[in-house]
């Protein structure tokens, strides 16, 4: 169809040429109308329009009846991979000027469904990260569409699948669920039918099959889609589907990950270490340049967490003892060498107690052993060891003073902060992160003659609230009181404490939105938490789309992470150590898949490129 005045990437040009024309006084009569691409030579599936009951309530068996007062729409949905430079798709009823956005993931969206009518034309453009248009097509709605499968997961011809996946199969519109049988859609192995649970999401677009039992490791499965398969309106899928994928060798989600500056760290469930990004990732002395997804750490060692760092990385095995590994040019890996030398494998920290948690800071590390009792060990230039003598160089480790018992410790920028068993926080080092005005002294960073107020030893926060949990990132710090809510204190350029402004905060401030939170993170100049229910929110700088909302525009209050993904933890990453504040994310699902998003040109978020992300992609 042709449609005027409607531009593809570079449509500037024709509009340059029209305003030309009109300065000069004289029109070309034989301009043509600029032709936009039919979006089905892009994969695009446009469905027929579908009833949509005024009621919110669907039959009981799935089907709507003509004689329902309601709506049509049209099911739009793109297969993923299709744009991998793409943020945000608009979809646009040239009939109506009816319009809605949908954020891409994985360079798709899943269908989603817009008022529409049988001949109506719909435009879609697709942007990328800064809102520039990929590219513009249309689609005209028709009277008979059969469905078809969009996308499944896994996807074909996948391996390292996890034994406890639950294939999917995503259609292009609602489906009649009376027609998915044991005979339309199968998982099969070796011919025959695995054994399992098939059910629908309320929206009749997506089919989960749950095996009765974990698959078998390193086996090949076959998803199969019939052709027995039909919409609301009794069209038949269109072909048949069948998708095979291969299992990994043993049960392999991940527990943790931890995203530092330019790599990101994580631990399975079996206790197996990996990191992926650029630097001493731990995977031995060979290793030069960028490792684009994950490597097993060596020494084969069990770790129960790990923390990443600027350029290191330290872990607490299953056996309480505490190991790191990286650069070492400021004691930071504790083992005792005052040489500087790097180490490329895990090295025991000199310490002869074991730990419950740790954390590792820009060039800082702490940790909790099991009597409570906190030490820390690295660079010490503000106070950040906090057993208050300050030394400019690296050492350790040491026990924090204050004879305080601790649940949990956080290492950031230049200072730590901690919660004690009962729930008090404290914090110690650069004076302008501690949620206090108690700095008890000015110390001299790095020797070069410029004093910050610091505090060589704990001191309380201020406020008198409560903590459940909290994080230190470079230049500010986010906790959890019982409550559920979260405030943040010390630098807000950014707007990363969340509380709707951008200054600056010595005690803590109430992050704006009113959502209860299980837990936060503090990165480098942005924050994330995750709500009680498992949704995951961001704030602060976005200039990477390191909030994960499919935008790169700053957020001085929470927005919600796209993807509709279920989250049991999350890890802000980046810093201001390569003055860039370069920031990224990362989490893992509650299946125990890891997601991240951010900047990439370390290939931190391990998905095999270097490509930044504004939404959440799979590890």
């Amino acid at each position: 169809m042709t449609v005027p005045f409607h531009t593809r990437a570079a449509g500037f040009v024709l509009s340059a040429m029209v305003m030309l024309a009109a300065c000069s006084g004289s029109e070309d009569p034989q301009q043509p109308e600029q032709q936009l691409p039919d979006g089905a030579s892009y994969g695009l599936v446009v469905s027929d329009p579908v009833l949509v009951p005024s009621s919110t309530a669907a039959l009981a068996d799935g089907r709507r009846t003509a004689a329902e007062t309601g709506q049509e729409v049209a099911y739009v949905s793109l297969p993923p991979g299709t744009f991998p430079d793409g943020a945000t798709a608009t979809i646009t009823n040239l009939a109506t000027g009816t319009s809605r956005s949908e954020t891409l993931l994985n360079g798709g969206f899943d269908p989603v469904s817009i008022p529409a009518a049988v001949g109506d034309t719909l435009e879609i453009a697709i942007l990328d990260g800064a809102a520039a248009v990929i590219v513009r097509m249309v689609s005209e709605v028709s009277a008979r569409v059969p469905p078809v499968v969009v996308r499944t997961e896994p996807e074909k011809g996948k391996v390292d699948v996890l034994l406890s996946v639950k294939p999917t199969v995503v259609f292009s519109e609602p489906i009649d669920p009376q027609t998915a049988t044991p005979e339309t859609i199968q998982l099969l192995l070796d011919g025959q039918p695995v054994d399992g649970t098939l059910i629908f999401t309320p929206d009749r677009l997506r089919a989960e099959f749950t095996p009765a039992s974990p698959l078998a490791a390193q086996t090949t499965y076959t998803l199969f889609i019939a052709t027995g398969i039909q919409d609301l309106s009794a069209d038949p899928l269109k072909q048949e589907v069948e998708v095979t994928f291969t299992t990994g060798g043993v049960p392999d989600p991940f527990t943790q990950v931890s995203a530092g500056t330019w790599h990101t760290c994580g631990v399975t469930a079996a206790g197996e270490a990996y990191c992926w990004g650029h630097g001493l990732l731990g995977i031995g002395p060979t290793f030069a340049g960028h490792k684009l997804t994950p490597a097993p750490v060596e020494g084969g060692l069990r770790f129960t967490t790990v923390s990443a760092g600027a350029d290191y990385t330290c872990g607490v095995t299953t056996g309480g003892d505490p190991y790191c590994w990286g650069d070492n040019i400021l004691g930071q890996l504790g083992d005792g060498d005052d040489t500087g030398r790097h180490k490329h494998v895990p090295v025991p920290v000199s310490l002869d107690v074991s730990l419950q948690d740790l954390s590792a800071g820009r060039f800082h590390t702490c940790g909790v052993a099991t009597s409570g009792r906190a030490y820390c060990w690295g660079y010490d230039d503000l106070g950040q060891l906090g057993d208050g003598a300050r030394i400019d160089a690296g050492h350790g480790p040491v026990l924090v003073s204050g004879d305080l018992t601790f649940a949990n410790v956080s290492a950031g920028g230049a200072y730590t902060c901690g919660i004690t068993t009962d729930g008090e926080a404290y914090c110690w080092g650069w004076g302008s992160s501690l949620g206090t005005e108690a700095a008890n002294e000015m110390c001299d960073a790095g020797n070069l003659g410029q004093l910050y107020p610091c505090a060589t030893a704990p001191v309380p926060v201020s406020g008198g609230l409560t903590f459940t949990s909290m994080s230190a990132g470079d230049s500010h710090t986010c906790g959890i009181t019982t409550g559920g809510e979260a405030y943040c204190w010390g630098v807000n350029r950014f707007g990363q404490l969340g509380n709707g402004s951008t200054d600056f905060m010595a005690a803590p401030s109430l992050v704006a939105g009113g959502l209860t939170f299980a837990s936060v993170t503090a990165g480098g100049v942005h924050t994330c938490g995750i709500t009680t229910d498992g949704e995951a929110y961001c704030w602060g700088n976005n200039e990477f789309g390191q909030l994960g909302d499919g935008a790169t525009s700053n957020s001085d209050t929470p927005v919600p992470v796209s993807g509709g993904l279920r989250f049991t933890s999350v890890s802000a990453g980046g810093g201001l150590v390569d003055r860039r504040g370069r920031g990224y994310t990362c989490g893992v699902t509650e299946d125990g898949i890891a997601y991240c998003w951010g900047v990439n040109n370390e290939g931190q978020l391990g998905n095999g490129s270097r490509t930044g992300r504004s939404v959440p992609v799979r590890v």
